[in-house]
Order: C-alpha cells, then sequence, then structure tokens
C-alpha cells in the first residue's frame, strides 16, 4: 500500500486530484483486503486499537506523503499559502472514516467515492 500511496501523491494531477487519489486508494485496499479476509481484518484491528508500532509507522507514513502534496500544491499556487503540517492534521481527521480500519464495516461502498469527491472539493475551497 506505501508503494501505491507514493504514486498516487506524485502523479502529475494536480493536488486535489492527489488527494483524493490516496484517499481513495486507501479505501480500495481496504476493500480489497478486508471483505474476504476476516482474519486479516481481525488482526488489523487488534493493530490498530493496541496502536501497534507498524500503525504508527503507517500513521507517520500518510501524514508525511499527504505534507508533500500539501507543499507541493502551496509551491505551485494551487494551494493557498498555510502551515502544511497542520493542514494534514486537519485533513487526516476529515478523512478518519476512510482511513481507519476500524470503521470500514460502516462503509457503504455505493456511496464512498461519491463522499470523498464532495469531502475533497468541499476541502478543496477551503484550500484554495
Amino acid at each position: 500500500i506505501k508503494e501505491n500511496l507514493t504514486r498516487m501523491a506524485r502523479a502529475n494531477k494536480g493536488g486535489v486530484n492527489r488527494l483524493l487519489g490516496v484517499i481513495l486508494s486507501i479505501y480500495l485496499f481496504h476493500q480489497d483486503h478486508f471483505r474476504h479476509e476476516r482474519q486479516i481484518y481481525k488482526l488489523v484491528i487488534a493493530a490498530t486499537e493496541e496502536n501497534w508500532s507498524c500503525v504508527r509507522a503507517f500513521k507517520e507514513f500518510l501524514r508525511k506523503i499527504l505534507t508533500e502534496v500539501i507543499e507541493d500544491g502551496v509551491r505551485t499556487g494551487e494551494f493557498r499559502r498555510m502551515d502544511a503540517a497542520a493542514t494534514t492534521g486537519v485533513l487526516l481527521d476529515c478523512f478518519t472514516w476512510i482511513t481507519n480500519p476500524i470503521l470500514f464495516q460502516e462503509l457503504n461502498p455505493d456511496e464512498v467515492e461519491s463522499r470523498a469527491r464532495a469531502q475533497v472539493q468541499l476541502l478543496k475551497k477551503a484550500l484554495q
């Protein structure tokens, strides 16, 4: 997943589309690995609830690549000047419903992409 998220974060699609790509990639990874692999899902839930070092490392990785996307958007003028690290924290809070595997079972697959796109469009207005 790290390779895929890095590829999405560094694609030549503009900051908003890169943010959406990262978020939807996390959801698609969860969908591919959790819907039919109950044991893997249970293991990831335990790791998340107990805050294992691998979970902390992934959260830090995600924070880093999203911060890079925001910094790049500021550099290119797509986003206004801002504290990229603080903004990343807010973005992660906004997308907890997708990024937290504990909440995965509550997601309606038919609504995830449209909800994420709507949320990114709202965030786009705040970032510009």
